[in-house]
């Protein structure tokens, strides 16, 4: 097994692990912020969400897939090929000459992701056994926390100074080493000597089940109502497909994802628990610049310096998790406290108002960043100390899975609710004097928070409107930012809510003794 490497050789797959992690999680936020300019450049700004939508799915339906596959053939090919698949992906979106073109491509680095997803974690848990494995999955979570505070800054550099094609074709270098560092540095291992056959049945009802899930998380509420034919057609598929695919692993010799592995209540309490977490996690990172330029009245730049402090937190306090963890051998009590300090942190967040500082604002969001960190190795950790070795990458892959389905789903109920309680603030604010400038069948444009974040829109209003009204619009857009403070509010309340779940939930962990040595392969 790895564990028999040198620490030295050990040291070498673990840095190639890292590049192979940066590659992936860099290249989320610095395409999230050359996306607008992108899609300006090739036509089809109304696809710009594919592009994001493509990659998700992609991903987090590799997940298990590959996950399971590595445990049964090895992970050192399936992670280089990932690298591979996700560079070939970058250059040919860099090559794209449509939206069209762009958005099958992402899909193709979506695979590679989540080839590199499924088997990261995995990989360290070969090389360290469980007593020493948490400073390094610290390390690990501290590489995606640091991607996103770079990624922005970096994405935004790259668009300005240079053509946007490169946001892409940055990531070929990076991968070119880390295969390098991968091959030479990573012995082959196959991790089972026992024939195990693929359940490629599971793996088509996971296709069939969680897509349109996806595709109905995303859409629903934005491109499509929630009522709406189109997104009830995916959830009934989705369903039908769930229902077929939990029958189909019960009876699979080798599932893809063994629902006995829910027998184990630790692994139960940490998907649930990851699952949470990522429902608050996705709502803190997505609707705190929200708050932050539509309430404050910050500028993109502004609010992407007032989130880095969270990130960079996330980062510390990750790594002291580990290593708390791999020099005390417990996990529950960390647990406890991290998701204590995020109910603390989500109160906090929850009281903010359009008085709130941005001083406030930072001392928020570092607190939470904080629970985050503490939080984020535990679960991998105490997933793979309770399974046998053969095992460890379809059950970080499953843990992986679900948390990623806990992001789409937390960014699908929070984004509703903001929305919907927004339109109906909204509704009520709209003075006499504006109902009376624009037809009510153009009043639509106060539904959303966007009305807010559109300069040009308050300049066409000022040249088209009496002066005597120019400051009743004025006003109604001060009023505008209360609403959609009270609408964050409300999403921060529901953050409060899953929590405390989450918190409740740690209570019933089961704590096994951290094993110092590798588990058995069966």
């Amino acid at each position: 097994m790895f564990a028999e490497l040198s620490k030295k050789r050990k040291i070498v797959v673990l840095t190639g692990i890292l590049l192979g992690m940066l590659l992936s999680s860099l290249d989320t936020t610095i395409v999230s912020t050359a996306m607008p300019k992108i899609s300006a450049a090739l036509g089809g700004v109304e696809y710009l969400s594919w592009t994001f939508t493509a990659y998700m799915l992609a991903s987090t339906i590799s997940i298990p897939i590959f996950g399971k596959l590595a445990d049964i053939y090895g992970r050192k090919y399936f992670y280089i090929s990932g690298i591979f698949l996700f560079l070939l992906g970058s250059a040919l979106c860099g090559l794209a000459q449509t939206m069209g073109q762009l958005i099958f491509f992402r899909g193709m680095q979506g695979i590679g992701g989540g080839i590199l997803s499924a088997n990261s974690m995995a990989i360290v848990s070969d090389i360290f056994p469980p007593a020493e494995r948490g400073k390094y999955q610290g390390i690990l979570g501290g590489v995606y926390a640091l991607a996103s505070v770079l990624g922005p800054a970096l994405g935004g550099f790259i668009t300005d100074n240079l053509n946007w094609r490169w946001v892409f074709y940055v990531n070929i270098p990076v991968g070119i080493l880390a295969i390098i560092v991968v091959w030479v540095g990573m012995p082959f291992i196959k991790q089972s000597s026992e024939k195990r056959n693929i359940d490629y049945v599971g793996a088509a009802f996971i296709i069939a089940a969680f897509t349109p899930l996806l595709l109905a998380l995303s859409w629903g509420g934005t491109k499509y109502a929630w009522t709406s034919n189109v997104i009830l057609i995916l959830l009934m598929f989705s369903i039908v497909s769930l229902v077929i695919l939990v029958i189909v692993e019960l009876k699979a010799k080798d599932p893809i994802i063994p629902l006995s592995f829910f027998k184990n209540s630790i692994f139960t309490i940490g998907v649930l628990s990851s699952f949470l977490m990522a429902i608050a996690m996705f709502g803190t990172i997505m609707y705190i610049p929200l708050f932050v330029q539509g309430v404050i009245g910050a500028t993109a730049t502004g609010s992407g310096a007032i989130t880095m402090p969270m990130m960079l937190s996330v980062v510390v306090a990750s790594i002291i998790s580990g290593q708390l963890i791999s020099r005390m051998g417990k996990y529950k009590i960390l647990a406890i406290t991290g998701f204590t300090i995020m109910l603390i942190a989500m109160i906090m967040l929850s009281m903010m108002g359009i008085n709130t500082t941005n001083k406030t604002v930072v001392i928020n969001m570092i607190v939470m960043g904080t629970g985050l960190g503490i939080v984020v190795p535990i679960f991998v950790i105490a997933v793979q100390n309770a399974f046998p070795q053969s095992y460890v990458g379809t059950v970080t892959a499953s843990l992986q899975f679900f948390r990623n389905i806990g992001g789409a789903v937390g960014v699908a109920i929070l984004g509703s609710r903001l929305n919907s309680t927004f339109r109906a603030e909204s509704i009520k604010l709209i003075p006499e004097t504006i109902k009376k400038i624009i037809p009510l069948d153009k009043q639509k444009i106060f539904d959303t928070p966007q009305i807010l974040f559109d300069p040009k829109f308050m300049e066409k209003m000022k040249g088209n409107i009496p002066p005597k009204s120019v400051e009743v619009l004025l006003k109604f857009f001060e009023e505008l930012k209360g609403a959609l403070a009270s609408s964050i509010h409300d999403v921060f309340f529901i953050g409060i809510i899953v929590i405390a779940l989450a918190l409740i939930l740690v209570f019933f962990l089961k704590e096994l003794p951290l094993r110092k040595a590798q588990a058995p392969t069966k």
